[in-house]
């Protein structure tokens, strides 16, 4: 008679599908002569792989419930890899279970491919359909959390007289009431929170269990899916709050959110999540698409560090200060969107994404109001004097008959450009305390005009000055306070910043101001727009303000020689910036423009006369996957990028991977670009600095200072509730393997996060201290990147051979040695290798469980 064990399936999400693949794919191995990775023996007490027959599934989701196994378990939200596609009809429908908590709450807000999607059915009698497949063994695969479901279906497992393997850290086997039901009832099981072939728990155990038996004496050690941290507080980012654009750095609107609001305290973090705060709040992202969008941000996280941060400058002159373990993006091998920390990037070698454009389409402002800020205007005692009034819709102040500021001041295409020239070089005549507004434009007639008709309208006068008669002065110490106390137009030659309003304004008026910005500071050399300053911030901010609109600049910093004997700025550098490139030059000349004709003239010369294929194209990295498939040119082939338009002309090659074929042409047609990783300077911080992130669903990435940043504290952060077993149960596997416990703060080990990208791939980072002889220091650090459903299935084929022997023995309670061999929380805890030879022990009937 042909032996047969009959498993019954709770929950058929990726590890059920990567297990029932592997039924499949080893079903023809018969002996011990080819080896099966990940399993004990091929043949098990007398069992192969192939005796193991699927006869229940029950799952909630409406995409499975009623389907064929071998058609369900390819069905979405799974996502896990696939190494045996052709699965027969099994005969076999997934069945309504009830619904319980196996869904967690915060997943309706995810898309449905990354979701759960209940079924409108009504649960079925899972006792019943258990005793009418003749199941034997009961597999609990339920969502992570699902502390109730589990009971219930372990209940259901007793009812029907079934063995239960509990995957999942719900502890049933190692909870003494549990496990005194299974004994009473004579039915064996195994668990809890199934090990894997060779996963982050296992792997950090075995460390921690070398490290003590050579006597090193663990301090700390940690295990994290991805190493936290974030951005320093100067980091820039633009955010739309209820509907404006703001321009801001990371720290002050966190700080200012956490003081307004009290954020909850979590691993020694600080969390703010949006349901806490009245403010509707959204940053900027790059999709799955490579598309840049606008998303809510779901939660602000602050924390303090001591170690060091990465200051990353790519060739575009744009940089980043991150800790070390925080991760930028780079392209991968499927053509999506892969995290790198820091501190494996490479310089002039990594390339990573930035976006192309901040696109953000505002409403034009017409006018803005002066009323709130009279005080500031003409000054706290002057106010208190009733030296400035409002009527007849204009600003009236005792003394100045002739003036006529509007309370309503127009945002005219004049003042505009003059906040751009003000920008570009101007300052406040402050001998005196005049408050006058200086521009260096007094020798440009274009310019001049355009000061002349503004002043004109306002009722005030102006006066060219200077050696070379280049100093306009508007006399008005009025308009002189409105431009700084109002438009926030402040600072010096090495201060000066783009104030936040600009960035709210519509892309025609952004054009304006960087009209007037490049026709006072920039112009043409050879076939590019350049422009400079002495200011770093400000030429980044105006960078930033190019991107508002979809133009693309490079920022460098020029270092004079004192010898140097052309122009150059008597502080012995200047910042430059420069727009190359067919389409950045046409937006530019489309788009913005300069005051001056001649300029303007030149322009669309250059641009009339160079052809797009000899101005700088899109590019993209030149992956080893292209290679492959003969995507080439000969002058890129050996190149480490290559132009997009090449790889879009030679997509069909890409045959029959469509998947792989549509994420290229994503790439190629998106909004994204891979800038070379141009230098990497490490900064000391001082301890006890915050650094700050953001949690942005479902992408879990951001664009700060204009680089696409990883959010590593996500989905599962938001519900941390679920996790706490999953936190015990990892926690545990690995202490038992030292000499002594560490306290609270010395040991984290954190459950995996979830990022919709990486799918069922799980990346993991571990990290342990030490001291050696002679109280040495010693540090270990590793990463470990494994697809995980796959990873596990192999030790459940072995639990399922081992539970189907100790039914045929008539055991019936908690299996110790499988668990403690084969599960991260079991019973009781032995080193790997113990337990190895404990469940041999058991195989051979030397050990009864």
């Amino acid at each position: 008679m042909k032996k047969e064990i009959r498993i019954a399936i709770v929950g058929l999400g990726n590890c059920a599908c990567a297990l029932i693949q592997g039924l499949f794919y080893y079903r023809n191995v018969k002996d011990e002569k080819s080896l099966v990775p990940g399993l004990m023996h091929n043949v098990l007490g007398g069992y192969k792989i192939s005796d193991i027959k699927v006869v229940a599934v029950f799952d909630v989701d409406k995409r499975k419930v009623g389907k064929d196994v071998s058609e369900a378990m390819f069905s979405p939200q799974n996502c896990t890899k696939v190494f045996c596609k052709n699965i027969p009809k099994m005969g076999v429908k997934v069945k309504m279970g009830p619904v319980l908590d196996g869904v967690a709450s915060h997943m309706k807000e995810y898309p449905e491919d990354k979701t759960f999607v209940v079924a409108e059915r009504k649960p079925v009698d899972v006792v019943k359909e258990l005793k009418k497949s003749g199941a034997e063994i009961l597999i609990n695969y339920l969502p992570v959390g699902s502390q109730k479901a589990t009971e219930y279906y372990a209940n259901c497992a007793l009812k029907a007289g079934c063995a239960f393997i509990n995957c999942i850290p719900v502890f049933i086997v190692s909870n003494k009431k549990w496990a005194e039901k299974f004994e009473k009832r004579k039915l064996p099981c195994i668990g809890d929170d199934i090990k894997s072939q060779v996963g982050a728990t296992i792997v950090h155990r075995t460390l921690c269990h070398l490290f003590t038996q050579r006597g090193v004496i663990i301090n700390r050690s940690y295990q994290l899916n991805f190493g936290g941290n974030s951005v320093t507080g100067d980091q820039m980012i633009l955010v739309k709050i209820n509907g404006k654009m703001k321009y801001i750095s990371i720290g002050e609107l966190i700080d200012s959110l956490m003081k307004k609001y009290k954020p909850r305290k979590e691993r020694g973090k600080e969390i703010l999540t949006e349901e806490k705060i009245k403010e509707k709040i959204e940053c900027f992202t790059i999709d799955d698409e490579f598309k840049v969008k606008l998303v809510k941000v779901s939660a602000f996280i602050r924390h303090k560090i001591k170690e060091p941060i990465f200051e990353v400058e790519l060739e575009s002159g744009r940089k980043i200060k991150i800790t070390k373990d925080h991760n930028l993006f780079i392209l991968n091998e499927r053509g999506k969107l892969e995290p790198i920390p820091a501190k494996n990037l490479k310089e002039n070698e990594s390339l990573v994404a930035v976006p192309e454009n901040l696109f953000c389409p505002q409403p034009e402002k017409k006018f803005f109001n002066l009323k709130p800020y009279l005080k500031e205007i003409i000054g706290a005692s002057s106010y208190q004097k009733g030296r400035i009034k409002v009527k007849k819709g204009f600003i009236e102040i005792v003394g100045y008959p002739s003036l006529k500021i509007p309370v309503n001041f127009p945002l005219s295409d004049e003042f505009l450009q003059i906040v751009g020239l003000w920008l570009a070089d101007g300052s406040y005549d402050r001998k005196g305390k005049s408050y006058n507004i200086e521009l260096a434009c007094g020798n440009d007639k274009e310019c001049l005009k355009i000061v002349s008709s503004f002043c004109g309208k306002l009722g005030l006068t102006f006066s060219i000055g200077g050696k070379k008669k280049v100093k306009i002065r508007i006399h008005s110490k009025v308009l002189g306070r409105i431009f700084e106390k109002v438009f926030k137009l402040k600072g010096t030659a090495f201060t000066k910043r783009v104030p936040s309003w600009v960035f709210d304004l519509s892309d025609r008026q952004i054009a304006q101001v960087l009209k007037g910005y490049v026709s006072g500071d920039g112009g043409i050399t050879g076939k590019q727009i350049r422009w400079c300053s002495i200011s770093r911030k400000l030429v980044k901010d105006i960078q930033t303000l190019f991107l508002r609109i979809g133009i693309n600049s490079t920022i460098f910093k020029e270092e004079y020689p004192k010898n140097h004997s052309g122009y150059h700025s008597k502080f012995g550098y200047c910042w430059h910036g420069l727009i190359t490139g067919y389409k950045d030059f046409k937006n530019f000349v489309e788009k913005v423009g300069f005051i001056q004709k001649e300029k303007n003239k030149k322009a669309i010369e250059i641009l009339k006369k160079e052809k797009k294929e000899s101005l700088k194209e899109k590019l993209i990295p030149n992956l080893p996957v292209l290679r492959k498939w003969k995507i080439k040119s000969a002058t890129w082939w050996k190149c480490p990028q290559i132009s997009a338009k090449i790889v879009l002309g030679q997509l069909e090659k890409i045959n029959p991977d469509f998947d792989l074929r549509q994420n290229f042409y994503n790439v190629c047609t998106g909004e994204t670009k891979f800038l070379r990783v141009k230098k990497i300077k490490k900064i000391l911080k001082k301890e006890g600095e915050y650094v700050y992130d953001l949690s942005v669903k479902p992408y879990e990435r951001f664009i700060c200072s204009n680089v696409l940043v990883h959010n590593t504290d996500f989905l599962n952060m938001l519900s941390r509730e679920r996790l706490k077993s999953k936190k015990i149960s990892k926690t545990e596997a690995v202490e038992s393997q030292l000499a002594k416990r560490l306290s609270y703060d010395d040991l984290h080990i954190g459950p995996s996060d979830w990022i919709p990208w990486l799918k069922d791939n799980k990346i993991c980072y571990i990290k342990i201290e030490g001291r050696k002889f002679g109280n040495v220091p010693v540090e270990l650090e590793l990463k470990l990147s494994v697809e995980d459903s796959p990873n596990s299935a192999g030790c459940v084929i072995d639990a399922i051979r081992l539970a189907k022997i100790a039914l045929k023995r008539k055991i019936g309670e908690p299996l110790i040695s499988a668990s403690a061999y084969l599960m991260k929380h079991p019973p009781q805890q032995f080193t790997d290798e113990k337990a190895r030879e404990m469940v041999e022990e058991f195989i051979k009937g030397e050990k009864n469980n």
